[in-house]
């Protein structure tokens, strides 16, 4: 730098801005800027601190900041699904109901947090059923996350409501799926879930996967 402005013995420059300094410049012990004026050194050397010392962050090597030294609940990754396929089911034995589910992919051990819901109608049909509603992770299903509808159906009644039900799980790293599954009590009964079209098709069933990592 020439030309260098002096007021009250203050001046300011950009170091690297004339000759870029790579990050191995930053690398090691401490470090120490020397003046020099009219040719005579000034002593002492002044230290350089902390804020130059941020340019080493550009080089940080992949796998150096573990969850060890994250927050938990600092970082978090979302998965969401809404089909606009229409389901149906009369099964008095678990089934999947079609189209909703998700495949997600964890990058660490986390707290994983599952919500539905759904949107049901009760065939016409006489008599009346229960319509029972739960998540499988991983093949495995949670009766807690379950929730039941009672609908009174004849000839001249439907039954239509907003099923929904959460879960939270501790879960690995790697590849995991969670369905939404559902039943009848008696199977006299024909439920559906299906979409409807205002301003677009509108999902009648959701799931959201919420992952809080460690």
């Amino acid at each position: 730098h020439t030309g260098v402005d002096v007021r009250d013995g203050l001046f300011s420059v950009g170091l690297g801005t004339i000759q870029p300094l790579s990050a191995d410049v930053w690398a090691g012990g401490d470090r120490y800027l020397e003046i020099a004026v009219n040719g005579q050194t000034l002593s002492p050397r002044e230290p350089i601190r902390a804020v130059p010392f941020a340019q080493m962050a550009w080089t940080v090597p992949d796998g150096s900041i573990t969850t060890n030294k994250i927050a938990d609940r600092a970082v978090t990754d979302i998965w969401y699904v809404a089909p606009r396929s229409t389901a149906r089911t009369s099964s008095t034995a678990w089934v999947d109901v079609q189209d909703t589910f998700i495949d997600f992919f964890l990058t660490h051990p986390a707290k994983v947090f599952f919500t539905y819901t759904m949107n049901v109608q009760a065939g016409k049909d006489v008599g009346s059923d229960i319509l029972g509603t739960r998540l499988a992770v991983d093949g495995i299903p949670y009766a807690s996350s379950g929730n039941q509808y009672q609908p009174h159906t004849s000839a001249a009644e439907w039954g239509n409501s907003d099923v929904n039900g959460s879960l939270v799980l501790p879960l690995n790293a790697g590849s995991h799926t969670v369905t939404l599954q559902w039943r009848t009590e008696k199977g006299n009964v024909t439920w559906s879930s299906e979409p409807t079209q205002i301003d677009g098709y509108m999902g009648a069933r959701t799931i959201t996967v919420i992952a809080f990592y460690r």
